[in-house]
């Protein structure tokens, strides 16, 4: 709507697991998920979820890990069906 959305830290997966799309949040868990902190599922598996590692290159094993610090607040903001869009 014109407005700038915060920005956040990402690390995706390595070497290039993340799959590339466009997907729609299909299940959310609030709090811990096994090892996924605040997951929103957006295909299979695959999640934008916190977590306590989170370095400027891939390094996940496919999903799109934030930091723990800000993974509630995302949550929050990702309601169920939103876009995902992941690309290079």
């Amino acid at each position: 709507h014109g407005k700038v959305a915060p920005t956040v830290a990402t690390s995706t997966g390595a070497p290039g697991n993340t799959p590339l799309g466009e997907w729609h949040v299909y299940r959310k868990v609030a709090g811990f998920d096994w090892v996924l902190y605040y997951p929103s599922y957006f295909l299979r598996g695959f999640a934008v979820h916190g977590y306590p590692d989170v370095p400027p290159y891939p390094a996940s094993h496919g999903c799109a890990r934030i930091p723990m610090w800000i993974a509630q607040t995302v949550y929050d903001a990702i309601p169920d069906g939103s876009v995902v869009y992941v690309y290079l």
